[in-house]
């Protein structure tokens, strides 16, 4: 029998979760979800309604009274999104908990969710607090084994039909960006779209800049050439460009940026996002700024530099950044890995000279460079001890490498749970795959009856139906199983990766290191860190699954500069 594992919940009580009977006086809630997918289809939340209400009145005519507590009601909301997160969800989930009512209602249980995990912990939490779920059109008893095995088939059909109609929607997406279809995003500056739907398309925008005598295409233009043929930096292009008063892209569209109105202004930032934007040598990349993994399509549109120019572009933004490297008088261990808690901004190395001739090097927030500082108002966050923090995290390095025991323990801990979860997945995929193996067995079984005239033809039909639904959530179940076994199979691979990369290390413990050694080290062996204030900060280790977060003592308070109010006045400052 098929096992569902919840996370982070004990093995399911043998209690009432749903039952295949009536609930006696009781009270129940009716909750109903309709996403705007269903509402273009006419699916609305009123037919779910009205088939709840007809079985709470049947249910007063067989003499089991159910009354109606109240309406839990979702429109036009996903079912991606968790229950709990879903206006009427969390209301449904907050009642339940103050025992308003006994019993759910839902149409089918895909209300519940479109995932299964989703489906599955939402009744887990309702069971927790002592609420029965009925789903109108789906008989199943979760106080029986075969009532549990057919609630995970119904679940993950759910998940089946919401995979197989994203997996639709993204091949009808695709099709439409390979014809060079504009299916919507921020217009890049110097275009604007014609036509609407599958007619809307990508053209350059020849409309004048509003007060000015140069339109976007024009400004495209002096950007490309001030930094590739006359070797402006991107700070410079910024100020020139805010001087002559040129609006941002996000100005036309009254973007907002971070819950703050955006000011209209060019920064650095800016300016490198538009050189580097392959769209102006006339190459537009399709869904590379998606968050889950997808083709990219690469599709033709109008040019606006030609490519010699585009790349030169290209060249003279490394060749500042090498310069900018090559000028640098102290190197800072730990660049690119630290980002600031209060802004989300990375932190860059900075210098500040003493009367007395010494220069002291922090780690400063992005967020305080000037050329941000006039727009949003510089990031308040403090100067961070380069040489400190570096030799304390190089230490912490060092014993990794010293004595590797502990993380060496934890490592194989990991492997071993690894172990457990991909043997009961296994399990599961074995006697789902059993399971479907039968189906055609019961076919037959079937078709046999059928012509002994056991059965009629509508029983036939019906009973054919039924088992191609269960074959196709079985072939759904498999699918995910898979997946999730190849997940368990690249975790276990890079936590092997891991304890190997260790013993490698340790093996190449010496003396002395030199900068670059020092370097590729912290790059392997450090995640990232997050810099709260200079005596709050949370470094991440490649070994181990929570951060080490750890606290700056005295050392750190008294190296902190006494100027540009970088100075940290704290109470309770304990040894790192």
């Amino acid at each position: 029998m098929s096992t569902t594992i919840l996370p982070n919940s004990k093995a399911p009580r043998q209690s009432s979760t749903i039952r295949s009977t009536p609930i006696a006086g009781r009270l129940a809630a009716i909750y109903a979800r309709v996403s705007s997918e269903e509402q273009r289809e006419n699916q609305t939340i009123k037919t779910q309604i009205e088939a709840a209400k007809r079985w709470v009145e049947f249910q007063k005519l067989v003499e089991h009274p159910i009354d109606i507590a109240d309406l839990y009601l979702d429109d036009g909301v996903s079912g991606t999104i968790a229950l709990a997160e879903r206006p009427a969800g969390q209301r449904l989930l907050d009642d339940a908990a103050h025992g308003k009512f006994a019993l759910v209602l839902v149409y089918k249980i895909d209300r519940l969710g479109r995932d299964p995990r989703d489906i599955l912990n939402a009744t887990h939490r309702l069971d927790q607090l002592g609420v029965a779920v009925k789903s109108l059109t789906e008989e199943f008893d979760l106080s029986t084994p075969s009532g549990k095995f057919m609630f995970n088939v119904f679940a993950a059909a759910a998940g089946f039909a919401r995979d197989s109609q994203l997996e639709r929607m993204s091949e009808a997406v695709n099709h439409w960006a390979r014809e060079g279809v504009w299916l919507g995003g921020v217009v890049p500056f110097g275009y604007a779209v014609v036509g609407k739907k599958k007619e809307a398309r990508l053209i350059v925008s020849d409309t004048p800049i509003p007060g000015l005598q140069l339109s976007e295409p024009d400004v495209v233009r002096m950007v490309y050439r001030l930094l590739g043929e006359e070797g402006w930096t991107c700070v410079q292009i910024a100020e020139h460009l805010n001087r002559l008063g040129v609006p941002t892209a996000y100005t036309k569209l009254q973007r907002n940026v971070r819950d703050k109105p955006t000011s209209g202004a060019w920064m650095y930032s800016r300016i490198r996002t538009l050189v580097r934007n392959p769209v102006y040598k006339g190459e537009h990349h399709f869904g590379k700024r998606s968050k889950k993994s997808r083709e990219v399509i690469v599709r033709p549109v109008p040019a606006l530099v030609d490519a010699d120019l585009w790349e030169r572009a290209q060249y003279a933004l490394q060749r500042n950044m090498l310069l900018a490297t090559r000028t640098a008088q102290y190197h800072y261990l730990l660049r690119g890995l630290m980002t600031c808690g209060l802004c989300g901004m990375t932190l860059c190395g900075h210098q500040i000279g003493r009367n007395s001739g010494l220069v002291h090097h922090y780690y400063v927030c992005g967020g305080k460079h000037p050329s941000r500082g006039r727009v949003y108002g510089k990031c308040p966050s403090k100067y961070v001890p380069a040489q400190l923090l570096e030799e304390t995290i190089w230490q912490d390095i060092l014993e990794f490498l010293d004595d590797p025991g502990p993380v060496l323990a934890q490592l194989a801990a990991q492997l071993q749970s690894r172990q457990v979860q991909t043997q009961n997945l296994e399990q599961e995929r074995l006697t789902a795959a059993l399971a479907l193996s039968h189906k055609d067995a019961e076919k037959e079984q079937i078709l046999t009856l059928y012509r002994r005239g056991r059965i009629t033809g509508d029983d036939l039909e019906r009973q054919l139906d039924n088992i191609a639904a269960e074959a196709a959530a079985l072939k759904g179940r498999l699918s995910t199983l898979e997946t999730t076994l190849q997940g368990q199979e690249a975790i276990a691979t890079r936590l092997l990766e891991a304890r190997q990369l260790l013993e490698t290390l340790r093996a190449r413990l010496k003396q002395h290191f030199t900068w670059e050694e020092k370097r590729d080290l912290v790059e392997k062996l450090v995640l990232g860190i997050q810099i709260d204030s200079p005596v709050d900060i949370t470094v991440t280790y490649a070994f181990g699954s929570s951060a080490a977060k750890r606290t700056a003592g005295r050392a750190f308070r008294e190296s902190l500069p006494a100027q540009d109010g970088a100075c940290l006045r704290a109470r309770d400052l304990r040894s790192w």
